[in-house]
């Protein structure tokens, strides 16, 4: 009977009080954004990301990057030159915020904008990995553990 008394134990709130937490983790996330630094090896993952995408895009559209690289003066080397023998030294992510950033980039944006857009989707991406942990988290545990092990 006590259990039933105690607001903890009603489910309807438990579960408001998680789309709670999530929506502060996810405006305090957002503020901080702004305050990320530029790694040393920031703009050498960009420039991996916009080869591979050249790399795919001209297995897939080759007229259609030829008539990019020469409206937009770009002159990447090729995939093989770049990474020679080495296969598979690239992170995926960083070929989708290419992608990302060229879909959006219409002119050329200060490459202060193009970092934190890039940070955005960084966080974006963690953000929803967070939530697919909790989901994970809430198969094994109750609601109240799972919330402690998200925050961690």
């Amino acid at each position: 009977m006590l259990n039933h008394i105690l607001i903890f134990n009603n489910k309807k709130f438990n579960k408001i009080y998680t789309q709670i937490i999530l929506i502060l983790f996810f405006l305090i996330g957002i503020s901080s954004v702004k305050d990320y630094g530029i790694s040393y090896d920031e703009l050498e993952y960009r420039q991996q990301g916009f080869i591979v995408l050249n790399h795919i895009g001209k297995k897939i559209f080759p007229e259609k990057i030829a008539k990019i690289k020469e409206e937009r003066n770009l002159d990447y080397p090729t995939f093989e030159k770049y990474f020679g023998e080495i296969k598979n030294n690239f992170k995926f992510q960083h070929t989708l915020y290419a992608l990302v950033e060229y879909i959006f980039q219409k002119k050329e944006l200060e490459k202060k904008n193009i970092y934190t857009l890039r940070h955005y989707l960084n966080f974006f991406v963690f953000f929803i990995s967070v939530i697919y942990f909790y989901k994970v988290l809430r198969i094994f545990f109750s609601r109240e553990e799972s919330l402690i092990g998200m925050i961690f």
